[in-house]
């Protein structure tokens, strides 16, 4: 086992300092070493304490040193006074070994602070008095494993600088705080500082608050001399605060070579904390870096890090480079299975940029501080408590639910977190319950949750809601379970048996259009371009204003221009929605029960206002069936059809245009946040409302089976699905919805999406999505959609 002992404080007058003398002996500074049991019952600090301004003369034997510790609470648990010191010249040192039982140790979860003393004097006269707040914890490596205090850890981390863009880079005391407090409300615990040092008073505040600190060493390459002033200063700031618990040196720029001799150096002053130096991972390096520290690595080169026998810390994982945060939870899920990876840092925590412009959108919150869907999505993943389920059959009556809870804490015992369960019909809450559970830290075990389900199961929709809360009773994890009955898809489509049948309804057809009036609605569609319209006939509100139009694509991240639009890669179409159909062929076959219209068409990729005869034009084939019927809405099924040729798009499925006054979206499904391939953990189960002007609705939500879409007199459009993926989009013509067959991943600035969709590769599931069109009139509200989203 590698054992470092904590040299977790060097203390100086210039701290706090209180009764001085005119005497010019004073205490120098005091280097403090914690040695914990294995078992943390017991530990011992060894202080070696240094006194300046000692007159040889004058002050012989009539030096004393009182020391003193107090726990956390302010009760003392160790005195000693020492009058034995060793003088050197003018300097004098002493040397003691202070006991403590059943100490408080420091930790991330636990951040105890002691208080020590230390009192000069001559005789009864007080000369120097020091008072500092200190941590004990011992670090050790072990089997390459790190470990605080005997314990494996895991630093959940992120890279930080102290920019603001309101203060001018300035350092205050409020922007820590604030910036702390956000990164601890997403489960993060460690931060790397990749340029710089961070201030002591910063270093304070994560001794209070709890955070793990990875603290650069201050070197250049003409600074490589064993007493440079740069170096010894960074260890009479540093070495005190606890939170400090690995040295690193360089910015992944060094090779092992040419940092090898400050390696040296680092290590020889201070042996207390392993070292690293960002971006080197290989098998030979030297032995002054303890820790290796991959930067960007894939998930193979992770795997065979792991494997070189010294722990792991990711120096940079997973840049936040705009909304393309995927492969969070791969990197996390491989941390949590490999004892050797000891975590990783996000790369980073704020956005550099005030007004974004395209550059150094890599943040999980805005320079301003206002979190991004990627902080939500940092939260979900670096939560230290999980369940694994997201959905449950259960039947009418009383159900037993049983669920995986982990427990990743290092340190916390889960009975010391309380969890409350809310059984919910619809929004409702109708029954609730408090558990708590005896979980030790990195175990795992089966909760059960007992429930009394209503017989009218198949009419509502059930969900679970289980929350831990903190002390403050602040939410630390929430997870909704979806409570489903057997043959859900079916009992779903029945909801919609209260709609009536309209015996008047009729149809017109001519070579310009097809027309179906019903009491509730009129339906057009041109026979030449495929184009849809719909309006209610009471007030005659305009529900579908424009399309269908062919979906290929989103507005494409930086990440995506990058890895798509780049050389050989240029495989995207140039239009995201294709507006223009040309109809191949069409076949109408009404009947007494309803009207069907088959459609075979093809879009083409080019700009109608731009004719270039030698650029041949992409042809996209593709099949559009409605099925209107006299019970008031229209089925439609899409289906692209396959390509032959090797292309990427972003998203696959038809698109069509809402009214503008249409701007209020419900939707029971996955939220609120937009979700995409790998970045499913960001939303979960539940009924969203979003208001006009609320600034998260641009995006995809997946797992949706009813949208309504209505304007301020409660009028508009319901959309029905299973388990669908549907696309809003503001423009100026009014909402551009999409009901998407396929998604491709968004990626990542340093690796393309791990979920593509290659035209040549695509299955029948991906190619095709069938919906339902339901208009909603004021007073008439199908019961499924009054019950779900309606009612209060």
């Amino acid at each position: 086992m590698k054992a470092f002992f904590s040299l977790i404080v060097v203390l100086n007058p210039a701290w706090y300092a209180v009764g001085a003398d005119e005497s010019p002996a004073r205490i120098d500074n005091v280097l403090l070493i914690t040695e914990a049991s294995m078992d943390g019952s017991s530990a011992t600090l060894i202080l070696l304490i240094s006194l300046t301004g000692v007159n040889p003369e004058s002050d012989t034997n009539d030096l004393a040193l009182d020391v003193a510790l107090k726990d956390p609470q302010g009760r003392q648990t160790a005195q000693v006074e020492i009058e034995y010191l060793k003088r050197q010249g003018n300097h004098a040192i002493a040397e003691m070994s202070l006991p403590v039982q059943a100490p408080l140790l420091w930790n991330a979860e636990t951040p105890h602070l002691y208080s020590l003393l230390l009192e000069l004097r001559r005789g009864d006269k007080s000369l120097d008095t020091i008072v500092k707040k200190i941590g004990l914890r011992q670090i050790t490596i072990r089997d390459g494993v790190l470990l605080l205090d005997a314990r494996p850890i895991r630093l959940r981390g992120v890279c930080y600088d102290e920019f603001d863009p309101t203060m001018d880079d300035a350092v205050r005391l409020n922007l820590w705080k604030r910036d702390l407090d956000l990164m601890q409300r997403a489960h993060i615990n460690a931060i790397r500082v990749p340029d710089g040092l961070p201030a002591p008073g910063f270093l304070a505040l994560c001794d209070q608050m709890g955070l793990y600190v990875i603290c650069n060493e201050p070197f250049s390459r003409d600074a490589l001399v064993p007493d440079h002033p740069s170096i010894s200063a960074s260890y009479a700031d540093y070495q005190n605060h606890p939170s400090v618990i690995v040295w690193s040196v360089g910015n992944t720029s060094h090779d092992a070579d040419s940092i090898r001799e400050i390696t040296q150096m680092v290590k020889e002053k201070d042996p207390s904390r392993p070292l690293l130096s960002p971006g080197l991972a290989q098998r030979e390096l030297p032995d002054p870096i303890d820790i290796l520290a991959p930067s960007f690595p894939t998930l193979e080169q992770l795997r065979q890090i792991s494997r070189r026998g010294r722990p792991v810390i990711i120096c940079d994982h997973t840049d936040a480079l705009e909304s393309s945060f995927e492969g969070l939870a791969d990197v996390w899920d491989s941390v949590r299975r490999n004892k050797t990876i000891a975590g990783g840092m996000i790369w980073r925590f704020a956005d550099r940029n005030a007004v974004p412009n395209g550059e150094g959108l890599d943040g999980i919150v805005d320079a301003d501080r206002a979190p991004q869907t990627d902080y939500w999505q940092t939260r979900r993943v670096y939560s230290p408590i999980r369940i694994e389920e997201t959905e449950r059959k259960i039947k009418a009556g009383r159900n037993i639910v049983e669920l995986t809870l982990h427990n990743d804490y290092d340190f916390t015992n889960l009975r010391d977190v309380p969890c409350r369960w809310l059984l919910r019909q619809n929004k409702t809450a109708i029954d609730q319950g408090v558990i708590r559970f005896d979980l030790d830290p990195h175990k795992t075990m089966k909760m059960a949750v007992t429930l009394d389900i209503p017989d009218d199961l198949s009419d509502n929709e059930y969900t679970l809601l289980v929350q831990f809360h903190d002390a403050m009773q602040q939410s630390l994890y929430e997870q909704v379970v979806r409570l489903r009955p057997d043959h859900w898809e079916k009992s779903f489509i029945m909801r919609l048996r209260d709609r009536k049948r309209d015996p008047d309804w009729n149809v017109l057809a001519n070579n310009e259009e097809i027309q179906i009036k019903h009491r509730d609605f009129v339906f057009r569609t041109e026979t030449w371009s495929n184009a849809w319209f719909m309006m209610t006939n009471d007030r005659h509100v305009r529900l579908i204003v424009g399309g269908p139009y062919l979906r290929l694509g989103r507005e494409p991240t930086s990440a995506e221009r990058f890895h798509y639009q780049n050389g050989v890669e240029s495989l995207l179409p140039q239009s995201m929605t294709l507006k223009k159909w040309i109809v191949d062929k069409r076949r109408v076959d009404q009947q007494k029960s309803n009207v069907e219209i088959e459609t075979l068409l093809h879009a083409r990729d080019a700009d109608s206002s731009i004719v270039e005869t030698n650029v041949p034009q992409k042809m996209y084939p593709a099949q559009i069936d409605l099925l209107i019927s006299p019970f008031g809405f229209c089925d439609v099924r899409f289906t692209l059809l396959p390509q032959k040729r090797e292309e990427y798009f972003l998203e696959t499925g038809l698109s069509f245009l809402v009214s503008p006054a249409l701007n209020h979206i419900s939707w029971l499904g996955n939220g609120p946040y937009p979700t995409y391939p790998g970045k499913e953990m960001l939303s979960q189960r539940g009924i969203f409302r979003f208001s006009p002007v609320d600034r998260l609705i641009p995006g995809n939500r997946s797992g949706v089976d009813l949208v309504a879409l209505t304007d301020d007199r409660g009028y508009g459009l319901g959309l029905m699905l299973i388990n669908g993926n549907v696309a809003f989009e503001p423009t100026q013509e009014g909402m551009l919805v999409s009901v998407n067959s396929a998604v491709a991943g968004l990626g990542a600035r340093y690796h393309r999406t791990r979920h593509p969709l290659l035209a040549t590769r695509m299955s029948a599931s991906e190619r095709t999505t069938v919906f339902r069109l339901i208009p909603l009139i004021k007073g008439r509200y199908p019961t499924l959609f009054e019950t779900i989203f309606f009612s209060h």
